[in-house]
């Protein structure tokens, strides 16, 4: 579950937030991470940005292979 809605609704809501955040993202890659297809922290980011992620929410990284998701939950302000 993310906030009140479930993960599949797409995150929480939020019609006042500005700026919006973009529907695409351009980023390096990830390098040297130990794993294919690791994600770099940007991408990350962007994803909790996605979701409106707050402090507090809850999030299953179903893929935690590098520890990616954790690691960006962590450097947000």
């Amino acid at each position: 579950m993310l906030g009140k809605r479930c993960c599949c609704g797409g995150g929480r809501k939020d019609n006042k937030r500005k700026p919006m955040v973009r529907d695409w993202i351009s980023c390096a890659r990830a390098m040297r991470k130990g794993l294919v297809g690791a994600k770099p922290l940007a991408f990350n980011l962007w994803i909790l940005d996605l979701l409106n992620y707050q402090e507090g929410d809850t999030l299953d990284d179903l893929f935690p292979g590098t520890n990616g998701m954790a690691e960006a939950i962590a450097s947000r302000p």
